[in-house]
């Protein structure tokens, strides 16, 4: 036996008592083909990401079982019959279903087993936060790397600045030195 993913969408149009109708009628295909559900999620009504069918809503339920191969056919034919289910997919899992179901974050939230001083990822802290769980710095109180990096701007800021003097005057000087050289024409 294998472990598959389906994850369908029903039209939200119908009553709830409809809706838990046909996700219940998926669980029983699978449990009939000698199948065992590992995980049922039912997210409910969410906004489709473009219209279908002139619907922009749909119920969205996931299961995670593992079943032979011959219930694909069987959940294929039930989801083109029935024109209550909008779309459906089918995956294979090949990882552990327990792992598989750790990595999941259907709804972009961190899990709580996750580390708080991971959340910077691979770029690192930049220094002038506050650690996660560290109170952060009074209104008064400045870092000390922030003034230093303060000056060190002003005098980038300063050297800049005498650089772009310094070749300006270099090149009006050496404007005047080109008009010098060249003879001007004097008609008389």
């Amino acid at each position: 036996m294998r472990v598959y993913e389906t994850t369908f969408i029903i039209n939200p149009q119908s009553d709830d008592a409809t809706i838990e109708k046909h996700v219940s009628d998926v669980k029983e295909m699978i449990l009939k083909t000698d199948g065992k559900i590992i995980s049922e999620n039912h997210m409910g009504t969410r906004r489709l990401a473009y219209e279908i069918d002139k619907l922009t809503q749909g119920y969205y339920a996931t299961f995670l079982y593992e079943a032979p191969t011959d219930i694909l056919p069987l959940l294929d034919h039930h989801f083109k019959v029935n024109e209550a289910f909008i779309r459906d997919l089918t995956v294979r899992i090949e990882c552990d279903p327990q792992e598989y179901l750790k990595q999941q974050d259907p709804f972009g939230k961190h899990g709580s087993d996750r580390p708080d001083d991971s959340r910077r990822g691979h770029r690192g802290d930049r220094g002038d936060r506050p650690a996660p769980g560290k109170p952060a710095e009074k209104s008064g109180e400045k870092p000390e790397v922030k003034e230093e990096t303060a000056a060190v701007k002003t005098e980038e800021k300063t050297e800049t600045a005498a650089v772009k003097t310094e070749a300006k005057a270099e090149t009006s000087e050496s404007d005047n030195a080109s008009k010098e050289d060249k003879p001007q024409d004097d008609k008389e």
